[in-house]
């Protein structure tokens, strides 16, 4: 890896905000990170990247950002500790990771202290569909500042 991460300026800046956050940039050239479909900031002093059906956690700080597995076992499945395509997380006000399961129609919260343990499936059904319990390709989810997590149902155009 040559290099860790630098604040995007632009992005960062108080007149333009994305999303109440900053976000950063990370160059990789590892050849083993080249599938990387995400990073989220925010999680002290690490960063949490999503890769291979697992969700890795960086130590940001760190010359040689070294990453360890905390969620996921790099096959694809449905699983309570498998992803399909888990293509965001995030860290909620408890300090859980949230992962959007794309494939699998449903969103996980994973404990971030207990690395690899079970997580529990708190939206969606595993199952494609448009009734008020399925999703079809979540893109994303976030939590409210009263606590309920905000999901992004990408192929059914809405947010649950």
């Amino acid at each position: 890896i040559s290099s860790a991460l630098s604040a995007d300026r632009k992005r960062c800046s108080s007149d333009r905000p994305i999303w109440g956050t900053c976000f950063f940039v990370v160059m990789w050239t590892l050849a083993h990170l080249t599938l990387l479909v995400g990073v989220s900031g925010g999680y002290g002093p690490y960063i949490i990247v999503e890769w291979y059906e697992r969700v890795l956690s960086c130590e940001a700080r760190s010359p040689s950002l070294n990453c360890t597995v905390v969620a996921g076992t790099g096959t694809a499945g449905a699983g309570s500790t498998q992803f399909s395509h888990p293509c965001k997380v995030r860290v909620d006000s408890s300090g859980n990771l949230v992962v959007t399961d794309k494939f699998n129609h449903r969103v996980q919260r994973c404990s971030s202290s207990s690395p690899g343990s079970n997580c529990t499936t708190v939206a969606g059904t595993g199952i494609a569909g448009s009734g008020p319990a399925q999703l079809n390709r979540p893109w994303g989810a976030t939590e409210s500042p009263s606590g309920d997590y905000l999901i992004a149902d990408a192929l059914n155009g809405r947010v649950q």
